[in-house]
């Protein structure tokens, strides 16, 4: 007979069936159920089973689901009647019972993550950009605009190409008014789009030509310029101006001067004598005016002005302005002073010289002293009467002088 401790276990009729309600989820809630469960069914719930007969199989492990298994079936009833075959229900498809606390649904990134669709999703990307690439590609992507080179040497327009993906080859060079090694041009030009790699031909500079002036003062305009185009000179615009040594319409000179060294294309500016201009008239007397414009062929046209401080005559402006080509038969205007306005010349004869000067000084003249033996005292002037004011007024002065 057993003890008390080791009686079988006998399930009470009252008691409901373990497994009533759906299968959980989780396949670990029915092992908690059933550690819950003071009724239940297992190794822990039948401790003197190991002694009553050896023919019992080992129990399982502790994550199993707790089955008893026994080696003869007349040992079943020593535990009490396993439940009617109605009252267990069989699994017939996905478990939806209710959900213990602490599961939680997995989240749509774990699902897309770990399911087949993102493998297919990572493909069509792949495809996607492998076919917007090619096209990128085969447009435009493969192609370059040739840079600006011309200007550059030829080692910085190396650079410029390798840099940008394209190679290079030198061209036959020539003569150009760049300096020399210098790139006068590129082909394909700058702008172009070649394909990538693509082979850019570059023409370089030789230097210029370079030419020595030649000397062609004192020829007519039109022989000079024949004989510079002859020699391959380009010619700019010529400039006028005024020569008393040169005739009009002959070469004084160039510019740049004659048996300089020039590059090629440099343009020459040829000088060209317009005859001697109008000399300057301005202090010179009327007269003298008029016998230079004798020699050059024109005329002179005085004008008098209203009042002058300078001495009668003498001429204060001139139009033409002086160096102003002149021509034959030209009129020349110049104006001169009337003199200045006239005073009496006071008497100081018998006066100390100091008192006879500060009188003339006095009066709007000018004194010079004329010593004529020992003495202080003024024996005679000249000039007398009216004088224009600022004139020179002699003082005679010593023993001598009143003779």
């Amino acid at each position: 007979m057993p003890g008390p401790s080791s009686r079988p276990y006998e399930s009470p009729a009252s008691e409901p069936w373990p497994y009533d309600e759906a299968y959980p989820d989780d396949p670990y809630e029915l092992d908690e159920q059933s550690h819950s469960n003071p009724g239940a069914v297992g190794a822990s719930a039948l401790p003197s089973l190991s002694p009553q007969t050896p023919d019992v199989l080992p129990a399982p492990p502790a994550d199993s689901n707790h089955t008893l298994v026994v080696s003869d079936a007349t040992q079943v009833g020593l535990y009490g009647d396993l439940p009617p075959a109605e009252q267990v229900r069989p699994y017939g498809g996905r478990y939806r019972g209710r959900r213990v606390a602490g599961d939680r649904h997995d989240p749509w990134l774990s699902r897309l993550l770990f399911s087949g669709r993102l493998v297919y999703l990572i493909g069509g990307l792949a495809v996607i950009l492998v076919i917007a690439l090619a096209t990128w590609w085969f447009s435009s992507g493969r192609y370059l605009k040739v840079p600006s080179l011309a200007g550059l040497t030829v080692q910085q327009a190396k650079t410029v190409l390798q840099n940008t993906g394209l190679q290079y080859r030198i061209g036959k060079p020539r003569r150009n008014p760049i300096p020399k090694d210098h790139v006068i041009k590129a082909s394909p030009a700058s702008g172009q789009r070649v394909a990538s790699g693509s082979t850019v031909k570059l023409t370089v500079s030789l230097g210029p030509t370079i030419f020595v002036v030649p000397n062609v003062s004192g020829q007519p305009e039109t022989t000079a310029r024949a004989y510079l185009r002859q020699h391959h000179m380009q010619l700019g615009p010529h400039k006028l101006t005024t020569s008393s040594t040169v005739p009009a319409g002959d070469v004084i000179g160039t510019i740049p001067h004659a048996y300089v060294k020039i590059p090629y294309r440099t343009k020459i500016t040829l000088v060209i004598s317009q005859g001697p201009g109008l000399p300057n008239f301005v202090g010179m007397q009327v007269t003298d005016a008029e016998t230079a414009a004798a020699a050059g062929g024109y005329t002179i046209n005085p004008v008098a002005n209203a009042k002058g401080q300078e001495p009668a005559n003498t001429i204060v402006s001139q139009n033409p302005d002086p160096n102003t080509p002149i021509t034959p038969g030209e009129v020349v205007t110049v104006r001169f002073s009337p003199g200045p306005p006239t005073a009496p010349v006071p008497d100081v004869t018998g006066m100390p010289i100091a008192q006879a000067i500060q009188t003339m000084h006095n009066a709007g003249f000018r004194i010079t002293v004329n010593h004529q033996g020992p003495g202080a005292t003024v024996g005679s002037y000249t000039p007398t009467g009216d004088q224009p004011k600022g004139t020179v007024i002699t003082l005679n002065v010593g023993v001598f002088s009143g003779l």
